[in-house]
């Protein structure tokens, strides 16, 4: 998706005239701006007037492209700490089982 706000203002254009040259109301640039998605007929007019908007979807798509794979590699650094601390925890498991099975055994030798 194109940061529209950012778009028209780097090719210094107000709502207005960027309303008038891919031919909607300047109320849905407004719109657009604060977060309503453009719809696919109206990024083709964009794209079709201004190519080198395109860069600007690209740009986007990576930024969150980027954004994404931060947040997996968080996860996966999250859940590789639990899978460390699982681990631990089995070992201890096993410890304290080997532990009560070796006194079992052996209040078993004294009777």
């Amino acid at each position: 998706m194109i940061d529209l706000k950012r778009f028209r203002k780097e090719n210094k254009l107000d709502q207005l005239q960027l309303a008038e040259i891919i031919g909607v109301a300047q109320s849905r640039i407004s719109k657009y701006e604060t977060g309503k998605e453009l719809s696919k007929s109206v990024e083709e007019r964009i794209l079709d007037k201004f190519p080198e908007a395109k860069a600007y979807i690209i740009g986007d798509r990576l930024d969150e492209n980027k954004l994404l794979i931060a947040q997996k590699d968080e996860e996966i650094k999250y859940l590789k700490e639990l899978t460390m601390s699982l681990l631990e925890q089995q070992k201890e498991l096993t410890a304290l089982i080997e532990n009560m099975n070796n006194k079992m055994k052996n209040w078993g030798d004294t009777s």
